[in-house]
């Protein structure tokens, strides 16, 4: 079980000008009893890690704002600066303008061991490739580039890094299923368009920074429980990226009669014959892809799922106390920009006010003098 106080101090000393922090976004922090640590299996440097006991723990002295954090964060409680993600791309784009709309992203490492041999106008330097996702990716080809290339700069198997791997994957998928033409490949090494014989001495933006983070006192106000609003569920927000990315791809046209599998959407599935009807599901989704319903005066009831607001969190399965839910991650395609929703209607549940467990008769055990208390 994840410890809320634990969490937030984590999250909190990594705020810094290179990293914006949003701890009512994290999984961890909405529920105790979830598990995530994505950011921290997408760390490099081990700024943040996965303690014995299970916990996120973070050490800011190794911190260098490389941003593979924010793109791993399935809620974007973690979103990298400077440079923004708008920055970044205007970069690609003016990079790639002068290399004939090829855009060439290569990690601090790759440059590192290239130096002085490539052109830095036709190239775009970032700490980790893993700082781009798939919105990005798609921007790119929604703005006319025609290929795009990953440098990592290793000896090692070219797509070594596993989140840079399925980013890509992710995105090809999406090109393929909106039919846009744009050729994204990964290397160990520069292209030959961007290499050149004579020696170049040009200065380099800084894409890594030595203690990038700023240890901060922690707000005490965030150590207060979150409450729930009218709807009787915790604050929702779709992700800016994610928003982004569905923007863009709408902007593409059409899209082909398939499914995708990404690691960015799920599809909930509920199993009604197990379930309760507490709808705690609603409660915890922190993106608004699970809603409650009611309707007829509560006589109808359910949940309204949107599969274009997942962002696979997997917080419902968490939540279910009967595990009545489940999530695919095959989406199909249309629906992703077609507003498309489902309904899954659940039995009214009946109030029993004899049972031992119904909140009427926990409250006589509670109540000073509860037996002249009327509860009729």
């Amino acid at each position: 079980m994840t410890d809320r106080k634990n969490a937030l101090g984590v999250l909190d000393v990594l705020e810094s000008p290179y990293l914006q922090v949003f701890p009512i976004r994290c999984i961890e922090v909405r529920n105790r009893n979830a598990r995530c640590g994505a950011c921290a299996a997408a760390c490099p440097t081990g700024a943040l890690a996965i303690a014995e006991d299970g916990m996120i723990a973070s050490d800011p002295s190794l911190c260098t704002g490389c941003g593979a954090c924010a793109t791993a964060c399935p809620t974007c409680a973690l979103v990298a600066q400077g440079p923004d993600d708008r920055e970044l791309l205007e970069r690609c784009v003016k990079a790639g303008g002068v290399n004939d709309d090829r855009v060439v992203v290569a990690s601090t490492a790759a440059l590192d061991h290239a130096f002085g041999h490539y052109d830095p106008a036709k190239v775009t330097e970032v700490a980790t490739l893993s700082r781009f996702d798939e919105s990005m990716i798609v921007t790119l080809a929604a703005c006319g580039a025609q290929s795009l290339t990953f440098v990592d700069g290793r000896d090692a198997v070219a797509g070594e890094d596993a989140l840079i791997a399925r980013v890509v994957s992710g995105a090809c998928e999406l090109l393929e299923a909106w039919g846009a033409a744009l050729e994204v490949t990964i290397q160990g090494h520069l292209p030959e368009e961007v290499v050149t014989e004579e020696f170049v001495d040009e200065e380099r933006p800084v894409t890594r920074h030595e203690n990038a983070s700023i240890d901060l006192q922690v707000d005490p106000e965030a150590y207060k429980p979150l409450k729930l609003d009218a709807q009787g569920k915790l604050p929702q927000q779709v992700p800016n990226r994610r928003g982004r990315l569905l923007r863009t791809l709408n902007s593409l046209g059409e899209p082909s009669e398939q499914t995708v599998n990404t690691r960015l959407w799920g599809h909930v599935t509920l199993d009604t014959s197990h379930c309760q009807s507490c709808r705690l599901c609603t409660v915890f989704c922190p993106t608004g892809a699970l809603v409650k319903y009611d309707e007829d005066g509560g006589k109808a009831i359910g949940i309204i799922h949107t599969p274009a607001k997942c962002v696979k969190c997997r917080c419902c399965e968490t939540a279910c106390p009967k595990q009545a839910i489940s999530l695919s991650e095959d989406i199909f395609a249309p629906d992703l920009v077609g507003g498309y929703s489902e309904r899954y209607e659940m039995p009214v549940p009946e109030i029993v006010v004899g049972k031992p467990t119904t909140v009427v008769n926990k409250m006589r055990k509670l109540l000073v003098g509860a037996n002249q208390v009327n509860f009729a």
